[in-house]
């Protein structure tokens, strides 16, 4: 498959050849580094780096949507915006 045939939501570089996500170091580093922030960013950063989602959709991530019995997080999806009520539920691991 060439490069352009790739769907766009699969895609590691952007069209003009600019990495699109962290490497797992620099993910490592971005979690490290967030334990040094006062717990609100903290909670932040560890929401974005466990579950993958946007910065936007953590930002307006409720309380009612943290489902702790269900071990889940409910997200409103940002980027298909065909709909207003599109969400996406992240299911947390129990370790």
């Amino acid at each position: 498959m060439y490069r352009d045939e790739i769907s766009p939501e699969m895609r590691l570089f952007s069209p003009s050849g600019e990495r699109l996500y962290c490497t797992a170091d620099e993910r490592g580093k971005f979690l490290a580094s967030a334990q040094d922030e006062a717990p609100i960013e903290r909670m932040f950063c560890q929401v974005l780096h466990y579950t993958g989602c946007r910065p936007r959709e953590a930002i307006e991530l409720e309380y009612e949507r943290i489902l702790i019995d269900e071990s889940s997080i409910v997200f409103r999806c940002l980027k298909k915006r065909k709909t207003d009520n599109l969400i996406k539920t992240w299911f947390l691991s129990r370790g």
